[in-house]
């Protein structure tokens, strides 16, 4: 009988990470694939994504909203989601739930998977930043619950062995972020311009800026996104400015976009599909932001990547990154190195890249369909 994996996606970015794992485990013969939809997909302000999930025909659990207008923090949201995960997977029954990353509506799914006696996979645990955010939190909270992890590095996964957890229960599998570049069909330039409404594509430098909201930085996201906004503008560049995620502050960054983006280099866009974003980067002379991606995606372009701030510092990286504070300043001149430094572009299309060879979502499905399913293999031991 094929054992029964629900996959559990709450973000646009995430839902692009794991595509290729869950196309690897629709495939294989000894795996059935369930997708537990929630989080930013169901929300409209942020491109309804439930609908790009539904055109890929994945089968789906009922949606499990976990938002409601006027509530002040996410804490609600959380326990909603808990709610609706209970509800799910005592409904569906999966033999594993497979997770990714540090989101709380992940975490939602976790709890009550281990205390009805799930096994929970865990993709990209042992990453960590060292700027202290909730988001290690919650990854490293999520760690100490799952069964199995799937580490994208050797570091992560050197980083989970100090956690405590059995070394028989991680594998380094690198991160489906690759497979997925390497799967998807890109759109040339003019596809791109095309698709997107935006027909500067191809003339001045291009820059892609993605930046997020980080918690304990709240009240300061209007003015560091303004700051960096405001130094793209000083640039003879076009710029295609993609919506942040919904974490505690992205009011303000969206408000900074609505200000400081509105001449005709700019041109803002709420959603982009994988195969948008991924011939973006294929476009793009650098991306500037503060997203994960700025790391683990752009060496396979080649492309110069600005971080901008706290939210990535620590976390492992190609010599394709730079790093810069948030003064307007530090990004003028950050960004007159990726986009005019001849010497450092030169150096990005040669930058190894520590997430992996895009095969990790095989990697990830044969783990899943020969892992022991046992009551003794959810019995966790410390290894200190």
């Amino acid at each position: 009988m094929k054992r029964k994996v629900m996959v559990v996606t709450g973000t646009r970015s995430e839902y692009g990470l794991l595509k290729p794992v869950m196309n690897a485990i629709s495939t294989h013969a000894d795996l059935e694939l369930l997708v537990a939809v929630t989080g930013m997909h169901l929300l409209p302000e942020f491109g309804h994504t439930i609908d790009l999930i539904k055109t890929d025909g994945y089968p789906m659990t009922p949606p499990i909203d976990m938002y409601e207008a006027g509530e002040p923090d996410h804490s609600y949201a959380f326990g909603r989601a808990a709610q609706g995960f209970t509800i799910a997977l005592a409904e569906n029954n999966p033999d594993i739930v497979l997770v990714l990353g540090d989101r709380l509506e992940i975490l939602a799914a976790v709890i009550p998977a281990v205390i009805q006696g799930r096994l929970v996979a865990h993709i990209h645990g042992g990453d960590t930043s060292a700027c202290g955010m909730i988001d290690d939190s919650i990854r490293h909270a999520i760690t100490k619950f799952a069964h199995i992890h799937f580490a994208a590095t050797n570091e992560s996964a050197t980083r989970l062995r100090r956690l405590g957890e059995e070394d028989f229960r991680i594998h380094t599998v690198g991160s489906p972020a690759i497979d997925a570049v390497r799967q998807v069909e890109l759109l040339s330039r003019t596809e791109l311009a095309s698709q997107l409404n935006f027909h500067a594509i191809g003339n001045n430098p291009l820059i892609v800026c993605l930046f997020h909201s980080v918690a304990y930085e709240a009240d300061r996201a209007y003015d560091q996104m303004s700051a960096v906004l405001r130094s793209i503008a000083g640039f003879m560049a076009d710029c295609v400015v993609i919506y942040p995620n919904n974490d505690t502050g992205n009011e303000e960054v969206i408000r900074a976009i609505n200000e400081h983006a509105q001449s005709e280099r700019f041109h803002v866009v709420k959603n982009l599909s994988s195969r948008e974003y991924y011939s973006l980067l294929d476009a793009a002379s650098c991306l500037i932001g503060n997203s994960s991606s700025g790391l683990i995606e752009t060496p396979i372009f080649g492309l110069p990547s600005l971080s901008v701030g706290s939210r990535q510092t620590g976390r492992e990286h190609g010599n394709n990154v730079i790093f810069v504070g948030h003064d307007q300043l530090s990004v003028e001149s950050g960004l007159r190195r990726v986009l005019y430094d001849v010497e450092f572009r030169q150096s990005c299309r040669e930058a190894r890249n520590p997430y992996g060879d895009g095969r990790a979502a095989d990697r990830i499905s044969e783990v899943l369909a020969t892992v022991e399913l046992t009551p003794e293999f959810l019995i966790k031991k410390l290894t200190y």
